[in-house]
């Protein structure tokens, strides 16, 4: 049982996973909230460069902005693969866990 959750917190410390449903909650909102504003931004963007009569300054604002939720995003999906790596791994020892604690009961 030791040897378990040793395992289990380095785990846990490797693919920074505490709550894997939280997490994994989370992750979707997050990922939704960004996209979702990533796409209204481009989107305005797009229109102001159309629009042509648009200051350069507020070009550069909504180039940032877009600029950076796409590296948010790119940010989010790479700590997401790091979840999905590691989330069977700590789930299935946790299994053992609760299985081991309960045969020892």
């Amino acid at each position: 049982l030791d040897w378990m959750n040793d395992s289990l917190n380095v785990l846990r410390t490797k693919y920074e996973i505490y709550d894997i449903m939280a997490q994994n909650v989370a992750f979707s909102e997050m990922i939704t909230q960004v996209k979702s504003e990533l796409a209204k931004e481009q989107a305005t963007l797009s229109s102001l460069e159309k629009a042509g009569s648009i200051s350069l300054d507020t070009l550069v604002y909504k180039r940032a902005m877009v600029n950076g939720l796409s590296k948010q995003m790119a940010s989010l999906n790479c700590d997401l693969k790091s979840f999905n790596l590691g989330r069977d791994q700590i789930s299935l020892l946790e299994r053992q866990i609760l299985d081991t604690r309960d045969s020892m009961s």
